[in-house]
């Protein structure tokens, strides 16, 4: 026995899915467009308030229901206060004339009842009869899903669920749709009572009527395009609800981006134009800063995530590329065959400070500036075609939880309300992207996930880093000392002394000027004192300064420790595991259970903790490093040999190399790039498991120069240095801290040396595998 369905189902599809009036105008719009139409007429005529009309309509159902026939001058009262608040336009004179007509309070209310409307009218290829019958009267027809799949023109078609016509619920209870098709000589209208539907709870849908489509002359055979009017309307209409429609939904139906819509819209209130807004592209060219990426996959299918970005307010200028392992680090999968179901798309956002907005000539004054920012920013919208993805980028909308992430970390370097931006996608290149029943954005789905993933990848570890980054190295370049300021101010001095002295000496045969010098010198005598005195402010800053980077340092020394003590947590517990494994003797075996419960406990103290500190004071020592690193190396054999990874120190030359070093901070080090190592070769063996699993440290005592090589999935060249800034890494969040390269290389800073990424010959890709660490020499 087949499923039932009742007629309430098409209002819960409808009217009660639909989130927002903005949201149906968008679904009717899409109906045009999908039939071709160049432009849509939006008219929305209230000849009555809304609230006059709810009255009236609620006394005339009273006295229906009261079952007693209705006096003529009740009648005539009720048409009274209906003509005393009419509100004449271009279409109002056919629907007074109808109230004025009405013989009985049934037609009295049906006049009433059609009095206010909307009307959506296109220039499209229109509908035949048959059309009308067989497919817009079919709920979830698939006509316009296999007009997509054999669609071969550029001309994207915008719906395929077969449910926009619904949304006219969501505006009012009649439905008329006036049709036709150049070359027919009729307009087919089809009328719709959607409250039939809504009335009996248990009524079938089946067994509720549609009226037949009855045929009207038109003027022209040519004539093309379809009439929906909406009716008996559900809700209060002025110009300005019009205009929040037009400023919040409507402007951004269409990709603001694009030089030139293709497709029109006119808005209008009882014949009365409502504009709708247009961003001014001048705006774009005083943005502070501009990003664009793209996600792309090359003939073999690898997937290239690349993209530039420029901060105009300081002049700088870069680029990014990941490929392969490092995207689908950045998408949080570990299999690429996602990557390709999501397919390429691309990202574009300019970002602005408010703080630095100025006046723009052609734009307006400061303020002005800052309001056309605050309209049009909301983070990323989605257009699919050029066509927009509701809700992404809204108001309300934080889908990349950019706002969240911005009010977590304390800062507002990167939130919705800095960023005018969008993703664009295809309905036939990301066809796994599909919007909702409700039109309330994309159907959640692992590619949906991918999408935002790596959306938040760029806007977080990309561009806001390098934001940082730039406005860093700035500040550096700037900074100006109290002592900088006190000597300039020492040169102004002498030149004013000066001054006074070529003024003392005019004084001989200018008596009037004795008082001028004196205040001169007077001046010169509190700037002094105001000098001593900023003086002691300073001193007593700086001290509280360092006062706050030694507690600063505490903090960071703290991360620091307990990144490595989670490590070395790690390590042992893996080592147990493996201990375990190999031991026959239940007692002793027993024993390393409850080791390493113990040290799962301390793993899940550390992980509250999520840091400490090591101690600076630990003394340097002379060693040899290629023994100290075959030293590091022989207590991670069980861990090599489990995941078959070769681990070869080879000595260059005869001699051996001696390192002045703090033996605890080059273990620390040499441990650093090791783990990471392990890890990046074991994702290596995921993407091929035949994958050469080494790893190779040369010392050079010639060079000075320690160099450690894996061969894994290498680092884009892109990242070169950004590994190496504090809370970056490469892994994601819940895998990586982004303080081992950090650690390293204040440590080879602090020992005179540095560490960096070199070329090498390990990979064809242009990636590098090679870090480079300087050894400095014994000082005795």
């Amino acid at each position: 026995m087949p499923f039932k369905i009742t007629a309430r189902t098409i209002i819960q599809l409808g009217g009660e899915l639909i989130s927002s009036d903005g949201v149906a105008f968008y679904e009717l719009i899409k109906n045009a467009i999908d039939a071709k139409s160049k432009r849509i007429d939006i008219a929305v005529f209230q000849s009555i308030p809304f609230d006059v009309a709810i009255q009236v309509a609620a006394d005339i159902v009273m006295l229906q229901n009261s079952g007693k026939k209705v006096p003529k001058s009740q009648l005539n009262e009720l048409r009274e206060t209906i003509l005393e608040n009419w509100v004449k336009h271009t279409r109002s004179k056919p629907l007074l004339a109808k109230i004025e007509s009405a013989k009985d309070i049934s037609q009295l209310l049906q006049a009433l009842r059609l009095a206010n409307f909307i009307e959506f009218a296109d220039v499209g290829q229109g509908m035949s009869t048959k059309h009308l019958e067989d497919v817009f009267q079919t709920v979830g027809t698939p006509f316009r899903l296999l007009q997509q799949q054999s669609n071969t023109s550029e001309a994207p078609l915008l719906g395929e669920k077969g449910l926009g016509r619904l949304s006219s619920i969501r505006l009012g209870d009649f439905m008329t749709v006036k049709t036709t098709q150049t070359g027919e000589s009729k307009w087919h209208v089809q009328e719709i009572d959607w409250s039939e539907f809504r009335n009996d709870p248990s009524r079938l849908l089946q067994d509720v009527p549609i009226p037949s489509v009855i045929q009207i002359d038109k003027e022209a055979a040519q004539q093309q395009g379809t009439v929906i009017k909406i009716a008996n309307l559900h809700d209060d209409w002025s110009e300005q609800k019009l205009e929040e429609i037009a400023v919040i939904d409507l402007c951004k139906f269409r990709d603001p981006f694009e030089s030139k819509s293709r497709f029109t819209i006119s808005l209008t209130f009882n014949d009365r134009a409502i504009p709708i807004p247009q961003i001014d592209k001048l705006l774009f060219e005083h943005s502070h800063a501009f990003a664009k990426a793209s996600l792309a996959f090359n003939s073999k299918g690898t997937p290239i995530l690349r993209g530039e970005i420029s901060y105009h307010r300081f002049g700088r200028q870069t680029t990014f590329e990941a490929k392969d392992i490092d995207v689908l680090k950045a998408a949080k999968v570990k299999n690429p065959d996602l990557l390709k179901r999501l397919g390429p798309f691309t990202v574009s956002l300019h970002w602005f400070n408010r703080l630095y907005a100025t006046a723009i000539d052609g734009i307006g004054t400061q303020k002005q500036v800052r309001d056309l920012i605050r309209q049009w920013a909301g983070g990323l919208m989605v257009f699919r075609d050029g066509f927009r993805v509701h809700p992404y980028g809204g108001a309300e909308d934080d889908w990349l939880d950019l706002d969240k992430e911005a009010f977590r970390s304390g800062g507002y370097k990167l939130n919705r309300q800095q960023i005018i931006g969008k993703v664009d996608i295809s309905r036939r290149l990301n066809p796994a992207l599909m919007d909702q029943t409700n039109r309330e954005g994309l159907c959640d789905c692992i590619e949906k996930q991918v999408l935002k993933s790596l959306l938040q990848h760029v806007l977080r570890k990309r561009f806001k880093t390098f934001l940082e980054k730039t406005e860093g190295e700035h500040q550096k370049q700037n900074v100006v000392t109290f002592g900088d300021l006190r000597d300039r101010f020492g040169n102004q001095r002498e030149s004013i002394q000066q001054t006074v002295k070529e003024l003392k000496r005019l004084t001989r045969t200018h008596q009037d000027l004795k008082p001028i010098v004196a205040r001169f010198e007077q001046a010169i005598g509190e700037i002094d004192d105001a000098l001593r005195d900023a003086e002691v402010v300073h001193e007593s800053l700086e001290e509280k300064r360092t006062r706050f980077l030694k507690l600063a340092g505490v903090g960071l020394m703290v991360e620091i420790l307990a990144h490595e003590l989670q490590r070395s947590v790690f390590a042992s517990m893996s080592a147990l595991t493996d201990a375990i494994s190999e031991i026959d003797d239940p007692s002793l075996s027993n024993a390393l259970k409850s080791s390493r419960v113990q040290m799962k406990s301390l793993e899940k103290r550390l992980r509250i903790l999520d840091r400490l500190s090591t101690s600076g004071r630990q003394r340097k020592e002379v060693f040899d490093p290629a023994a100290a690193v075959k030293e590091i190396f022989s207590g991670r054999k069980a861990q090599f040999d489990r995941h078959n990874i070769k681990a070869t120190v080879v000595s260059k030359g005869n001699s051996t190399c001696r390192v002045e070093y703090v033996k605890g901070m080059f273990y620390q080090i040499i441990e650093n790039l090791t783990e990471n190592a392990v890890y990046w070769l074991r994702e290596q063996a995921t993407i091929d498991p035949s994958a050469n699993m080494s790893i190779i440290v040369t010392v050079d005592p010639k060079s000075r120069q320690l160099q450690f090589t894996d061969t894994g999935t290498g680092i884009a060249r892109s990242d070169a240095e950004q590994v190496f800034l504090p809370f970056y890494s490469l892994k994601p969040e819940d895998e990586g801290k982004g303080l081992g390269l950090y650690i390293c290389r204040e440590i080879a800073e602090y020992h005179g040396g540095n560490i960096s990424l070199v070329e090498d010959d390990i990979g064809k890709d242009q990636r590098l595998r090679t870090f480079s660490l300087d050894l400095p020499k014994p000082s005795k």
